[in-house]
């Protein structure tokens, strides 16, 4: 298709950059902060007749080989962020698309992960590029990231059988957006000749072609296949921790356990999928003949690994970025509608 160009400056989604930049940072570091504060609380007082056997079983080397798994995922992630971007055609080197994305997860815990958007936004700051392809873009990595984690869920599902309708709902609502977004077009065009109505379809239909894009034949099976792979480290980064603690799971099993606690957090829509993610896996845990003790601290010791230290990176990427790459904004950019 060809490229069309619009004059459409696509800036009013966002404040200006480098003081929406200093909002998100302080806002983010303050609710990271707090929740690990909470969370930490909470769960020590939990799982505290677990922790013996936690600092007996758990060596440094043990968080070592965790944390190398699920890093091995979350550059996999990155490195597929990239490819969507080489896919859009955006003009953006390695080096920055992989800083940004990696100090957008500062904003990982938001619902449905939607602050990850922030990468864009942080691009933009630096390239020319169209925050409503960003947000099409973020559309098809949280599709695929559902995608991937259905998969790892299914696998122990004779198992589980009672908890298939996460797995249903997952499936349809992936189905829902699909559909959605390869229907929608048409009445966004038409949209267009609204005077009220121009603007926000314009944007709409940008995110939508970007998600045209991405959803063809070619880009969506490297998309789905590195999606696959990313979450499947982080979920034998489980698998070995479950068994260091002595709870006995085959790897499907545990791949299960994992997807399907993941289903639960995205779900609830809440922040890192807190709470939703903690008691579906505790109580799959517990199903294996786990002490509840036990089950609390492999999840604290997981999540720490996961969700916390990296939040802590994006925060400390983040705050890099503001210092060495935020620079005043161009007026009038131009938006390419793919």
């Amino acid at each position: 298709m060809k490229p069309l160009r619009s004059t459409l400056p696509d800036d009013s989604l966002v404040p200006d950059d480098e003081s929406m930049q200093g909002k998100w940072l302080r806002r983010s570091g303050f609710i990271l902060m707090g929740m690990v504060s909470v969370y930490a609380a909470a769960t020590l007082w939990a799982g505290r007749g677990g922790w013996q056997l936690a600092l007996t079983a758990i060596s440094p080397d043990d968080i070592l080989i965790i944390v190398g798994l699920v890093s091995i995922g979350f550059l996999l992630r990155a490195g597929r962020w990239h490819y969507y971007i080489r896919v859009l055609q955006w003009d953006v080197p390695l080096l920055h698309s992989i800083l940004a994305f990696v100090a957008s997860i500062a904003l990982t815990a938001t619902p449905a992960k939607s602050g990850e958007l922030a990468k864009a936004v942080l691009l933009r700051s630096q390239h020319r590029i169209s925050l409503s392809q960003g947000a099409g873009v973020l559309l098809i990595e949280r599709l695929g990231d559902l995608f991937a984690v259905i998969v790892l869920a299914i696998g122990g599902l004779t198992v589980f059988i009672d908890l298939s309708s996460y797995v249903l709902v997952s499936v349809i609502a992936v189905g829902a957006v699909a559909l959605l977004a390869a229907e929608s077009r048409v009445v966004l065009v038409r949209a267009q000749a609204i005077p009220r109505l121009r603007t926000a379809s314009l944007r709409l239909t940008n995110m939508l072609d970007a998600v045209r894009l991405l959803t063809r034949p070619i880009p969506l099976a490297i998309g789905g296949s590195v999606a696959l792979a990313a979450w499947s480290c982080e979920a034998l980064a489980f698998h070995y921790l479950v068994g260091r603690l002595g709870i006995h799971s085959s790897l499907l099993i545990s791949f299960s356990i994992y997807g399907l606690s993941t289903l639960a957090g995205a779900l609830s829509m809440l922040p890192g999928g807190l709470g939703g993610f903690e008691a579906v896996m505790a109580f799959l845990l517990t199903r294996l003949a786990a002490p509840t003790s036990v089950a609390t601290v492999a999840i604290v010791i997981f999540r720490l690994c996961t969700l916390w230290l990296f939040s802590l990176i994006g925060v400390v990427f983040m705050s890099g970025w503001m210092i060495f790459f935020t620079k005043p904004r161009r007026p009038n950019l131009v938006v390419e509608v793919q």
